[in-house]
């Protein structure tokens, strides 16, 4: 596609920069990063050239041509010069593919994992076609970097990436983007669900990363070969489902009044509380500011907070028996840690005497057919203190709410779920507050 002399002049100024990978190595490898005309993108490239740390020069952006400095590395400075004249050509390169991919696709954008694609293949020898065929990895590597994405979706994003990289070392099956079909989909989810290297995943892991290869798929541009297969629904296959433990407000009550010993203890009892009756999300729970709770009239308390996950602003009035907490305190505990938090959860559950027997799934270690250790969550009846979570307050503050006669809307406007439907997966009431609740219909 041409550009006319206007669209020209619009096109922001491409710029290839040089740096050294981070790392505690004595060498580390030289890395082109190139920006992208209209876009906020710094992808990076690996030049394969390594040098010592005190060898690279960021200023002149090349290697240090001093000889006293050479000779301490084991490097002539014919060696160097020839470095630097590697690196020149490889910036020269990669800038006229950028420029080239910014005239054929203005006004958008080019797309970096394809001007990546195409470097490579160019520093081959390989012809370079318009169409050249873009690789999964590379596509997650690229999405990644996406602005906005929080510490554990990239983590999950990555977790993928690397399942998509183990499958392919293992059954040498295409990543290309043209060959991701339903086929290949389900045949990466059988290696997954079958664990030919590693310890099997459940089908809900599996289900999760596919999920994750379809959104990354889908998030290319139009004009990339896309299966139109893609969006057919994989029959995983159903996991077993089982009642998750809630809390009832008798047992939330002995809780909060119970006295542990322990300042620690004591300090997770009181954000555990006041967790039950917000439906708070941990990572929002142990985040919260003075400036978020007010005190509406004595003895009534209000939380007014902007969640991080969904970005929905909740305004929760506090439940007696959790504004209990927050006037007998004057205002929030102390900061806790959430792993230790999460830890000291289970701790005071099973103090209080939580340790009826129920069904359900905790993480154990598992041995994959490469002899190595994974870790796997494994279906069985344990004390129900052993699967009490954050997330357990959470479940315990949607149900005992619909419980007690609130309106759908108004516990989704508590919980900042969009849909009844993702309400009701939280609901996981006991046989006997069922019938508790059917008896009062009488």
């Amino acid at each position: 596609m041409g550009a006319t002399l206007s669209s020209l002049m619009n096109i922001e100024v491409m710029k290839v920069t040089l740096s050294l990978s981070k790392g505690s190595r004595d060498e580390s490898m030289i890395r082109m990063r190139f920006t992208i005309p209209n876009s906020k993108v710094r992808p990076e490239i690996s030049t394969g050239i390594k040098v010592a740390k005190r060898l690279w020069c960021s200023r002149t952006q090349q290697v240090s041509l001093n000889a006293k400095l050479l000779a301490t590395h084991g490097l002539s400075k014919v060696e160097a010069t020839l470095m630097n004249q590697q690196l020149h050509q490889a910036v020269a390169e990669l800038s006229k593919l950028i420029t080239a991919r910014s005239l054929e696709s203005y006004p958008s954008p080019p797309n970096p994992i394809q001007i990546k694609a195409e470097y490579v293949a160019m520093m081959k020898g390989e012809a370079l076609d318009a169409t050249t065929l873009l690789d999964l990895v590379e596509a997650f590597n690229q999405y990644v970097q996406r602005p906005n994405l929080s510490a554990g979706t990239i983590k999950n994003l990555i977790q993928t990436r690397n399942k998509i990289q183990g499958f392919h070392d293992t059954t040498k099956a295409s990543v290309k983007i043209k060959d991701i079909n339903h086929n290949w989909l389900l045949q990466f989810a059988t290696v997954q669900l079958q664990g030919k290297t590693h310890a099997p995943l459940s089908k809900h892991t599996v289900s999760n990363h596919i999920k994750r290869i379809k959104t990354v798929v889908d998030a290319l541009e139009s004009h990339y070969p896309k299966a139109p297969d893609l969006r057919k629904k994989l029959a995983l296959g159903e996991t077993k489902k089982v009642r998750k433990p809630v809390l009832t407000r008798e047992q939330i009550q002995a809780i909060r009044d119970h006295d542990f010993s322990s300042h620690t203890l004591n300090r997770t009892r009181d954000w555990f509380v006041i967790q039950c009756w917000t439906g708070l999300r941990v990572s929002d729970l142990l985040e919260l500011s003075p400036d978020m709770i007010m005190e509406t009239s004595p003895g009534e308390w209000e939380i007014h907070h902007v969640q991080n996950k969904t970005n929905h602003l909740v305004e929760i009035p506090v439940h007696p028996d959790a504004a209990a907490v927050l006037t007998r305190l004057k205002g929030l505990p102390r900061k806790m840690n959430k792993a230790h938090y999460a830890r000291e959860i289970k701790k005071l559950c099973r103090i209080i005497g939580l340790d009826q027997n129920m069904e359900g799934y905790l993480p154990k270690p598992v041995k994959g057919p490469n002899g190595k250790t994974y870790m796997r969550s494994v279906l069985g009846t344990y004390p129900m203190w052993k699967l009490i979570s954050t997330h357990t307050a959470r479940r315990t503050a949607a149900t005992n709410y619909l419980l007690e006669g609130a309106r759908e809307v108004d516990v989704m406007s508590l919980t900042g779920h969009r849909t009844a439907r993702q309400l009701y997966e939280y609901l996981h009431s006991t046989p006997a507050q069922h019938k508790s609740n059917l008896k009062m219909v009488w």
